[in-house]
């Protein structure tokens, strides 16, 4: 369903103040029938668009390996030179490999994020130098961008919490991270603060920008 994985470009689009163009490329079965939607006149949209540079690619929900030849030098060449690259769902095993691993992650993709369900975002969250540009491997099940469930009243207020996560990456890899960053912190071994009770957290403001940070 384009319409439904679009709308899922369309929220980060907007929460995060991105612009962009979607080129839909997909299929089913033997990977060498896969085609972009709309045929050659698809493929030739999608060449044309990558005759310019942006500062941000994206691939969500399959193999970036799937995509032809020319698509895939067309968008690594901007990589190499200083754009960002984010996967979502399966690895570009080719591209992102174990020696161009960021570790520890940047702190700009988890400072702050909760843990949902007992994982932390670092479980699903890889980041990689580019040579000049930076890359990001979302490692869930994806079907545009943010991570792929079935529809529940709780998966939908959780949608939230994997733009956050969706959502940071893009901004770190276009280099478009936030100056000031918020990390929350409560008693170790704890998700929330019980209000029945008296308890004490801390939130730690990290300024990265020459100028002075007012509060």
């Amino acid at each position: 369903d384009p319409g439904t994985r679009l709308r899922d470009v369309v929220e980060l689009c907007q929460r995060f103040d991105l612009r962009g163009d979607a080129v839909l490329f997909g299929g089913s079965g033997d990977p060498r029938k896969w085609a972009f939607h709309g045929g050659k006149l698809g493929e030739e949209r999608a060449e044309r668009l990558l005759a310019k540079p942006y500062q941000l690619y994206v691939v969500g929900g399959f193999p970036m390996e799937r995509l032809p030849a020319k698509i895939q030098y067309l968008i690594l060449e901007q990589v190499a030179g200083g754009a960002g690259l984010v996967c979502c769902g399966p690895a570009p095993c080719e591209y992102m490999t174990t020696k161009r691993r960021i570790d520890p992650l940047p702190a700009p993709l988890v400072d702050g994020v909760p843990v949902l369900d007992g994982k932390p975002p670092t479980e699903y969250t890889t980041a990689y130098r580019m040579r000049d540009g930076r890359g990001v491997w979302l490692k869930y099940e994806a079907h545009a961008v943010t991570a792929r469930h079935s529809f529940s009243w709780r998966g939908l207020a959780e949608y939230d919490y994997w733009a956050l996560v969706a959502g940071r990456a893009l901004l770190w890899a276009a280099s478009r991270e936030a100056e000031v960053s918020v990390n929350p912190a409560i008693a170790e071994g704890s998700s929330s603060v019980d209000r029945a009770q008296a308890g004490r957290a801390t939130v730690t403001l990290t300024n990265t920008s020459p100028r002075p940070l007012q509060v």
